[in-house]
């Protein structure tokens, strides 16, 4: 009844006769045809059953248990049976286990590949020429790439981060890294695909700042381009419309500390127009070392800064309250006496990195667009704030009277340098909340602690 949309074209034969879940009580007779998989269910011991409907062009892969009875196809191959597929049951997938050639691949759907024994399912779309992963690549294998794996930091869960040097091979035979002249010329891509900045469920985040990432806020992705001591990266930023590219420097500090997402392409045909990318300000990470601790470093457009808050206990004197903030996140908190005794310290002032004036902070708001919410990170604040360019400002409240309080932990504050007769102890805060522009205050209270930030400046200046 109702078969007229089946065709059976390359005489496969694929009768509906439904499944069982015991000897009397069958389902979907002249409707489904099932039949099983030997591919596991991620975390469990179902397996799939691949589900042709009467009136659907697409096959689809279901989780059944032991419990369920199906019919049986057998393939001759040399796929393991204890193989599994890394794929949600929604998606539908092609009927080939090998990744199909270039020319069958539509303007999007799935497709299979064998990794290491693994048979794994992934969704993709074409763009521009060019077919895209439509998700972050996702493996089983050795645990040797590092200390995180996946989000849920689970060692015995997929492989969700890599270094640049395992990004290089982990892509399926026929597919690779992106390139950066390919991501810049496909502009409008994120309006039809999930890698989009407003679509959190692909920004499964990044490990570049200490070994935290921005998960659900940001993305970072590694292309196939090396400049001399730097790689291309893409850099995804939730509420950002755009993705865009930025550089990472690699070298063997930076190589075990840094860990990216991948997705990777392959080629879909000619190039149907030019679709650039809006440039931007250029940003470059890199990581140094200063006063012994290891620190990431943001360029956008000519500063160079720390990309987080300074974390050196000068002589045992810096505080961090760990049961009310994450140390790693904000930094360790200084009187501005600490702060000019650090910045005074012969090999410090050798090195170049000073404290910020309020030029400093007004050249770098004006390199970001004279936006500061494209400064500021997700964390405490409202949806206004981007984190865009990397600079990563995050919310930290501050010490009073040796005690720390929250009450201002919508903005995010630090020391900055001032000269000017008449200045004490100078702040410079970004506010968080509804307040549109940056503030720059003085106190004369007794343990008034704030994080540092430093710029990198001609060492003989202030």
């Amino acid at each position: 009844e109702g078969a007229a949309t089946s065709t059976d074209n390359i005489n496969f034969s694929a009768l509906p006769g439904g499944l069982a879940y015991s000897q009397n009580n069958f389902n979907y007779m002249a409707v489904d045809a099932y039949f099983m998989t030997s591919s596991k269910v991620p975390d469990g011991d179902n397996k799939y059953v691949v589900n042709l409907v009467y009136n659907d062009e697409n096959a689809i892969f279901t989780s059944y248990g032991e419990h369920i009875f199906v019919s049986v196809r057998c393939v001759k191959g040399t796929l393991s049976s204890s193989s599994s597929v890394k794929s949600s049951s929604s998606v539908k997938s092609s009927s080939s286990s090998e990744p199909p050639s270039s020319s069958s691949f539509g303007s999007s759907g799935s497709f299979r590949f064998n990794h290491d024994g693994e048979v794994y399912e992934v969704n993709y779309v074409t763009y521009n020429g060019v077919v895209w992963m439509n998700e972050n690549l996702a493996l089983k294998g050795p645990q040797d790439i590092g200390r995180f794996y996946n989000d849920a930091h689970d060692q015995d869960g997929y492989i969700e981060f890599f270094t640049w040097s395992k990004a290089q091979s982990v892509c399926p035979e026929g597919w690779r890294l992106p390139t950066s002249a390919e991501f810049k010329n496909s502009s409008g891509l994120e309006d039809i695909s999930r890698l989009n900045g407003n679509n959190t469920n692909i920004l499964k985040g990044h490990f570049l700042y200490k070994d935290w990432s921005e998960k659900d806020y940001g993305g970072m992705y590694w292309t196939g381009t090396r400049n001399e001591d730097t790689v291309d990266v893409i850099m995804f930023k939730q509420k950002v419309k755009e993705g865009k590219i930025v550089r990472v420097k690699v070298d063997d500090q930076n190589e075990v500390s840094l860990l990216f997402s991948v997705f990777c392409v392959k080629d879909g045909g000619k190039l149907a127009e030019t679709k650039e990318r809006t440039s931007t300000t250029p940003i470059t990470f890199s990581r140094e070392k200063i006063f012994g601790v290891n620190h990431m470093v943001v360029q956008i457009g000519e500063q160079k800064w720390l990309a987080e808050n300074f974390m050196y206990d000068a002589e045992g004197a810096a505080v961090c309250n760990a049961t009310k903030v994450d140390c790693s996140k904000t930094g360790y908190f200084y009187t501005y006496d600490q702060a000019l005794k650090i910045i005074n310290n012969d090999n410090f002032r050798n090195g170049g990195w000073k404290l910020p004036t309020s030029e400093d902070i007004q050249t770098l708001v004006a390199a970001v667009g004279g936006n500061h919410y494209k400064l500021i990170s997700y964390y405490g604040f409202n949806e206004r704030t981007k984190n865009e360019f990397g600079f990563n400002i995050v919310r930290t409240g501050h010490y009073e009277d040796e005690e720390y309080t929250d009450s201002y932990s919508f903005e995010a504050c630090f020391w900055r340098f001032a000269v000017k007769e008449g200045y004490q102890d100078p702040s410079v805060c970004f506010p968080g909340g509804g307040a549109d522009d940056v503030t720059y205050g003085t106190t004369t209270k007794s343990g008034e602690r704030y994080p540092v930030r430093l710029i990198w400046t001609d060492p003989n200046n202030h």
